[in-house]
């Protein structure tokens, strides 16, 4: 009998051993890396951000270091393993990702989730990865990615800014419609005043200088001329301009995307 427990003992201790490392993969927490560019101190550290940020504000926070996509393009991975590992936090799974694909050097930011989404929008993503990118470039892994949970905290306690121009009144406009007739009747006083004469002149002696009219020269003048006009083409600006637009691009799945290299 004796002997049966031992034996029992040691089946559960190597099925045991077999399966933790799995199971300890699977709760790796919000920071994974699995292509090794990060110290054990360092994946903690970030781990203890990510989960302070998730807790704080019901919104998960995950970064997942990968080496390949598994054929798949960045953002459908990003999705893949959102969805996979049952990303997310409370009843919609509120979540953002950063995922960093070392063997082809793509990186993509992907959203889910009302709040998430909204917090996170297209204009935010652009800025986060402006912020992280010379970093993640450079080889300064911890500090990329730091840099990240720090904007995914500000953001998330940040109210979205929605820039809409002012609306215009009538009184608005009351300056443009009311200055023409203005300037319009002050140029004809002018020249009333201008062209004002004494007195009204039946012949023409007056305006005749004292020993009449010599012509000595001759000169041709045209009375039309023919221009011909192109239009300028106007240049787009982007109306930007720092403001944030309120906008987010979210895809049928439900996910918004910001990728690219690095």
């Amino acid at each position: 009998m004796k002997r049966i427990i031992t034996l029992l003992s040691a089946v559960i201790t190597a099925v045991l051993m077999v399966f933790l490392p799995v199971s300890a993969a699977d709760s790796a927490g919000n920071v994974r890396d699995d292509y090794g560019i990060l110290s054990s101190a360092e994946l903690a550290k970030l781990n203890e951000i990510a989960a302070s940020v998730s807790d704080q504000y019901g919104v998960g926070t995950y970064i997942r270091v990968v080496n390949g996509t598994e054929g798949m393009n960045i953002e459908s991975y990003a999705e893949y393993l959102y969805n996979a590992e049952d990303m997310g936090l409370g009843a919609e799974r509120d979540g953002i990702l950063l995922i960093i694909d070392m063997k082809d050097h793509y990186y993509d930011i992907a959203a889910y989730g009302s709040t998430a989404n909204q917090q996170f929008t297209d204009y935010r993503k652009d800025q986060m990865a402006k912020n992280f990118l010379e970093d993640l470039s450079s080889g300064y892994y911890y500090n990329a990615f730091r840099t990240f949970l720090e904007d995914c905290d500000y953001y998330l306690r940040t109210e979205v800014i929605i820039y809409k121009p002012t609306p215009r009144t009538v009184s608005d406009y009351a300056g443009f419609f009311a200055f023409p007739p203005i300037a319009a009747l002050i140029t004809v006083l002018l020249q009333r005043r201008r062209n004002k004469t004494r007195g009204i002149r039946t012949t023409a002696e007056a305006y005749i200088p004292q020993g009449g009219v010599n012509l000595t020269n001759m000169i041709d003048m045209y009375l039309y001329r023919e221009v011909h006009r192109a239009p300028i083409p106007k240049v787009e600006v982007s109306s930007g301009g720092g403001h944030e637009t309120g906008h987010t691009t979210i895809n049928s799945h439900g996910f918004s995307h910001h990728s690219g290299k690095f």
